[in-house]
């Protein structure tokens, strides 16, 4: 699968649960040893819309994750827009993911599920 079509099908999914796809550019990034994907909130006027980077590759050879994990880290990533975006949220220094976040995450993944959009386990953390 190519990157538009990737993108692709993630928005399309991701607009299935209900998620905000209108309201982000989201990225689709080379490899990284460190990160899934990333959320960048707006932080001056030139920008308009926050960012999520999605890095969906095992490797530097570019082999995809499965589509369950990339799509698991999308939704997580919607999850941060949602918490930054809510207008009532406060972040605790060194805190990035409160039982709120944990909520939302868990909300959207079972409807996911619900959707048989996914249907595996949750993946492994590594800085989502």
């Amino acid at each position: 699968m190519c990157q538009e079509e990737l993108k692709t099908r993630l928005l399309f999914d991701l607009s299935q649960v209900n998620l905000p796809v209108d309201e982000v550019d989201l990225f689709i990034r080379p490899f990284s040893r460190t990160y899934y994907g990333r959320y960048f909130p707006v932080y001056n006027e030139k920008e308009t819309k926050p960012k999520i980077y999605i890095y969906p590759y095992d490797n530097v050879e570019g082999d995809l994750m499965e589509y369950d994990t990339i799509l698991q880290t999308a939704i997580h990533e919607f999850c941060h827009h949602i918490q930054y975006t809510s207008g009532s949220f406060i972040r605790n220094k060194g805190v990035m993911h409160d039982p709120q976040f944990w909520k939302l995450y868990n909300h959207y993944v079972d409807r996911a599920k619900k959707y048989q959009l996914i249907g595996g386990e949750v993946p492994h953390e590594k800085n989502i």
